[in-house]
Formats: structure tokens, sequence, C-alpha cells
């Protein structure tokens, strides 16, 4: 029984709804209005979703979000973002210590009870020094032309609390980097450092769409313990830093990419105990350095694009379920790669099919994966009533284990502020597959959104 916490939600949304219309009733405020040199817009939505198994809400998220425009000179500009997230109905599951032992101090958000979080999403400053373009503070930087799944958009870790059904815009975590792009001839030289010791929030053991899928059982008789991760937290020297070429050349966009990183997936070496309460096995999450390196290409041919990406991480980690492994963790270097097709088949139509692999180099007896996997992605899309109906609706395979993930989708836009939606998550399959072991969790979603 949940209603207690409708106390926090009910104060939570009064924020936002004052918060946005201050901002959209600013402009009437002023009887004679003047033009402003700092430009604000966002959003307020609201979305639920209806758990198909249990027949109750699985979530019902209120979320308000405000960007402010400014520039500072002629060649300098801000840009800040705030985000508001409620939910009384989301179960985030348990955790014994800090909100985010994932994230800095400095890029957690501000938490509310255990339904609201406030959250800076981003903060940075745009300028210019001689031939570079300078994106300075805490940002988001998309590597890769993949859509759905990833191979080189990694430069930023993931809230992975709703598994994947978050958009990739508003799952991705920004980081503080410095952000340094320069003209070389016919090609575009791209230059990172991220001091910001930030990794994956991985969803809590109870919590709505906790991760069981290549994670080893202990051993009968065994209780399973999980520590805080051991985080890197020097700053200069557990930096993350890479580099990008990109250029045009002959109609293909050509990107190389390399990123020295650390694994935004903890490895999780084991020991063992005797306690009071019996046998534990103890995990002990630890980042890993990587090196990543790929590149990307893609070309338009009329109606049709061909787009691919491609990745060797080098010093990949990963768990074992073999118990004569005394640490439970195997280490190899992993060839991941996408090929992607998109079609606009005719008018207000899209359609897309991408195939990707992921090659991992040690075949270790009682690894929790498979040595290649595969999984297909198809998306397609149709506009209708001049462009005011959108029906889409996305399918995820995976090949290795028969489990996917369908997800139809139907909006209306009610004007240019409003929209609402409604859609299914359906999950299906083996629980030993990445989406299959959500077989459980099907629900309906509807939501609105009204944007100022």
């Amino acid at each position: 029984m949940r209603w207690p916490r409708l106390g926090h939600c009910a104060r939570g949304a009064a924020f936002v709804f004052l918060w946005a219309g201050v901002a959209a009733a600013q402009d009437e405020a002023v009887e004679e209005p003047k033009e402003s040199p700092v430009q604000a817009h966002g959003h307020v939505s609201l979305e639920g979703g209806l758990g198909v198994a249990e027949t109750k809400l699985q979530s019902l998220q209120l979320e308000s979000l405000l960007q402010f425009d400014a520039p500072l000179s002629d060649s300098t500009n801000f840009t800040g973002i705030l985000r508001l997230r409620s939910d009384p109905f989301f179960d985030y599951g348990y955790l014994d210590g800090r909100d985010f032992p994932e994230l800095s101090l400095a890029t957690s958000p501000v938490r509310f009870g255990e339904e609201a979080e406030l959250e800076l999403r981003e903060a940075y400053i745009r300028t210019q020094a001689g031939k570079w373009n300078l994106t300075l503070g805490k940002q988001q930087i998309v590597w890769g032309v993949a859509d759905g799944l990833k191979v080189l958009d990694v430069v930023n870790p993931q809230d992975l609390r709703e598994f994947i059904l978050d958009d990739f815009e508003d799952s991705r975590i920004p980081l503080l980097a410095v952000n340094a792009e320069r003209p070389i001839k016919d090609w575009t030289l791209q230059l990172i450092w991220i001091p910001d010791t930030s990794y994956h929030v991985i969803p809590r053991q109870d919590s709505e769409f906790e991760i069981t899928s290549g994670v080893p059982s202990p051993p009968r008789g065994f209780e399973l313990e999980i520590e805080e991760p051991d985080k890197p937290g020097r700053f200069i020297t557990d930096s993350d830093v890479g580099l990008q070429l990109s250029t045009f050349k002959g109609g293909w966009d050509i990107t190389f990419n390399y990123l020295y990183h650390y694994d935004d997936i903890p490895a999780f070496p084991r020991s063992y105990r005797l306690s009071e309460d019996g046998q534990e096995v103890i995990a002990h999450p630890e980042y890993k350095r990587l090196h990543l390196i790929g590149g990307s290409f893609s070309k338009a041919f009329g109606g049709l694009t061909v787009r691919a990406e491609y990745g060797l991480f080098l010093d990949k980690y990963y768990s074992t379920g073999n118990y004569f492994d005394l640490d439970g963790v195997v280490r190899g270097d992993s060839v991941s790669y996408v090929l992607g097709f998109d079609w606009f088949a005719f008018n207000n139509t899209f359609m897309s099919v991408q195939v990707f692999q992921d090659w991992f180099s040690n075949d270790a007896e009682g690894l929790e994966r498979d040595q290649v996997q595969t999984y297909i992605t198809c998306f397609a899309q149709h506009r209708f009533l001049h462009d005011t109906l959108t029906v889409e609706g996305m399918w995820l395979f995976d090949v290795n284990h028969g489990d996917g993930l369908i997800r139809p989708k139907i909006t209306y836009a009610v004007n240019d502020e409003l929209n609402v939606y409604a859609g299914v998550d359906y999950f299906y399959g083996s629980d030993k597959g990445l989406f299959g072991q959500f077989d459980k969790k099907d629900r309906v979603i509807f939501g609105v959104e009204w944007s100022f």
C-alpha cells in the first residue's frame, strides 16, 4: 500500500506546475514586453504505466523540464537544464547507503523521499578560442549512428533503473567534461576530457527492473551480498579521455573514435565468508579500465540510408558461474558492430532495420553470456492527418535466446504545445535473455505532454 507517499507527490506536483506556470506567464506580467536575451522553454508531462500481470499501476511519473539559454558575449553562450521527477508508484528497490553510489557528488540528483528527485541535467558554456570550439561543463557527448542499442555511444553512462525503456536522451547521464573541436583541412578533430567519475546507475535488488539475466546465482545454501562499488575518485588519473576524427567524403559521413575510460558496468569479483546469518557470497563491484577503438559511416542512396558502426573493446570483464574460478570474473576482448538500413518507403512512412552483434574472445567455462550475441531491431513509423497522428512500433529481438521486446505507440498532437499518447511495452521469451527476464513486466503506457 503506497498511498501515504502521495503527500510528497502532491507537493512535488504543485511545485512543478507553479514552476511551469511562471515560465509560461512571464510575458503577461509585463505591460510592455521586451525581448529578453535569456530564452526559457521546457515541458511538463505525466506518464502512467499499468502493469498487465498484476493489473496495477507500475509507475505514474510527473516530470517538468526547464531549459535556459543565455548569451554571455558575442561568441559565448550558457545553457542550463533542470529536471524534476516524481513517481509514487515505481519500485526503485532497496539500497543501504547513498542514493546513487555510482555517481559523483557533482552529478547525483537530489532525492526527496522515495518518490522525487531534482537534477541539474546540463549546465555548460559554449565558446571559441582561436580555431577551437569549446563546450565546458555538464553535458552529453553522443557518438555513433545506432538506435535502440549501443556500440560507440558509451561516453556518457546511462540510468538503467527503467531498463532501456526511457529514451537515450532522457536516460543518458550528463557528465562534467571539456569538449573541444576544430577543423583540420577536410576533417574535424574532437578531443574530450572527462574528470567526472560517474557510471551506469544499476537497478537495485528487488526493484521493478532488477537485472537477473547474466548474473550468476550463489551456490545452494549461500546468501548473496553486494557491497557498494569500489569507485575511482582521483581527479586526474581516473579521468576519461577520447578523440574523434570525422569527415564527409564522397557522400559518406565517416568517423574514427578512440576512448580510454572506465567500463560503466563494474566487474563483480567475489569472495566467501561465514557469518552469524550463515554462509555468504560477497560481491565486490570494481570498475575496470578499457580501451575503445572504433568508428562509424553512413550514406544516403536516395530514400535509403546505409549506416554502420563498430568498436573493439580491449580488457573487458564478465562474470562467470564457474565456482572453481576463485574471483568469479574472466577477462578478454570484445568486438561489437551494428549494420542499419533506413528507408523512407513512401510519403510520411519511415522504416529501419538493424543487426547488432558482439563477440567476446574468452569462451571460459561458466561464462554468463554467449561468446557471440546477436540482436535485431525493427522500427516503423507512419504519420496521418497532416502529421497530427503518429503510429509507430519497435521490435527488439535477441536471436540467441529467442526473447524480445515489442513497443507499439500512438501519439496525437492536439496542437503545437500539447501531445497525448498511449502504447505497450511487451516482453516475451526466456528468462535467460536480455528482454525475457522481464516477461512479467509487460505494461500499458499512457501520457500527456505540454511544451512551453
